[in-house]
């Protein structure tokens, strides 16, 4: 497995093992084929440099050790997935963090300045758009058949455009103009687009490089796909419930986006406190005054029904995963959930 440049914050250990080669080893093979006719120097400024800033902070890698459960649930050997595959995951995800930074003006990512802020827009854009292809690169490098390998791209492909879609129904909108009994609807599938589609894809990789039949790439799928929901759902909560990470939700808060904060404080506050609310987020934002009070307004509310909504949401996926292998290899299984429970500390 391959190792990424920093371990991840949580002391517990993963459940999949990982070692060389490392990201900064192929970031620096591209580097040299870009040498060719240009000095290193040059390249270092201008790209390798950057994606080389951001791959070498710390990361939680939970994408990696999906892609490695997905392997596992498809029956997939001790050796695990191809690097080449976890690879490719996790630069795709750091390629939509540097977008994502930029479309969210963020000042922060992965305890450092933003990409955007320190190199310049765009510096920053075009390194972000380059690590998407280059994790379709990595692709072509795992070892597979011709067939197999066509699998993998049809996925990848499928991925990055739901993501997309996703971000922009996050994006493009004013939560406060959304109808409230659309909220959850609305949210959800916003959700599922863009982050549900990534650890989807990450478990599908895996699957469908150790040889996964078709239902059961399906399932192990949809599992992928409903931890995906059930982490942003909790990211969202300990973002806006947690000192330590409040600050997380100010640019949300700051660009009205809408979050699961939304969704649990319209369905658990009465209609005043509800517009008196979505008249307070409308004044935080146009006068950008600091939103850190109306976030521990609906941190009350996501305090209230978030945390069950989250527990609901992780015990599903991980029936999923159950249904898909607790008999026939329970120690997928007991791997698998061992990585859940490790996640929702991380991010609580």
């Amino acid at each position: 497995m391959i190792a990424l440049a920093s371990a991840p914050p949580s002391s517990t250990p993963s459940p999949v093992a990982t070692t060389l080669p490392t990201l900064a080893d192929l970031l620096d093979v591209e580097l040299r084929a870009l040498s060719a006719d240009l000095p290193p120097a040059l390249w270092e400024r201008v790209l390798v440099g950057p994606i080389r800033d951001l791959l070498a902070r710390p990361a939680k890698q939970f994408r990696a050790q999906l892609l490695a459960a997905g392997w596992a649930l498809a029956g997939g050997g001790r050796s695990g997935p191809p690097d080449a595959l976890v690879a490719a995951i996790e630069v795709l995800h750091a390629g939509s963090l540097v977008i994502d930074d930029i479309e969210d003006q963020a000042e922060e990512r992965r305890g450092d300045v933003a990409l955007h802020r320190r190199y310049g827009l765009p510096v920053a854009l075009n390194a972000g758009n380059w690590m998407y292809f280059w994790a379709f690169s990595l692709v072509e490098r795992a070892p597979a058949d011709d067939a197999t390998r066509r699998e993998l791209q049809r996925a990848m492909l499928r991925g990055i455009l739901d993501c997309h879609a996703g971000q922009a129904l996050d994006v493009g909108q004013d939560v406060t103009q959304i109808e409230r009994a659309q909220l959850r609807t609305v949210v959800a599938r916003s959700t599922s687009l863009k982050s549900g589609s990534l650890t989807r894809l990450a478990t599908e990789l895996g699957a469908i490089a150790a040889g996964a039949s078709a239902d059961r790439l399906a399932a192990i799928a949809e599992f992928g796909a409903a931890l995906g929901l059930g982490l942003q759902m909790l990211d969202d909560v300990g973002s806006i419930t947690s000192e330590q990470r409040i600050g997380k939700c100010r640019e949300d808060l700051l660009q009205l986006r809408p979050t699961w904060p939304w969704v649990w404080a319209s369905e658990s506050a009465d209609d005043a406190s509800w517009h008196r609310i979505v008249r307070w987020a409308r004044q935080v934002a146009a006068r950008h005054e600091d939103p850190l009070p109306l976030a521990r307004t609906l941190g009350l509310h996501a305090q209230r029904v978030g945390r069950a909504d989250v527990t609901r949401q992780l015990d599903r996926a991980l029936a999923i995963a159950r249904d898909i292998c607790a008999t026939t290899n329970p120690e997928a299984y007991a791997a698998v959930e061992r990585e859940v429970r490790r996640l929702e500390v991380s991010y609580g």
